[in-house]
């Protein structure tokens, strides 16, 4: 496996640096995405009940 390194100019903005990037590399966009997940635990089912009433 052959490893290239490359030096970025600390002037660099990520903008510029994506496009030069995305003019020499093919590439995919990604969106990130986040979900948030509440789960509350019972040892019987009241608070099931209640919640899904």
């Amino acid at each position: 496996m052959k490893t290239c390194s490359y030096i970025i100019p600390a002037v660099e903005t990520i903008d510029s640096l994506r496009d030069r990037l995305h003019q020499a590399f093919s590439s995919v966009n990604e969106t990130v995405e986040t979900e948030t997940l509440e789960a509350f635990d019972t040892f019987d089912w009241r608070l099931y009940h209640k919640v899904g009433s």
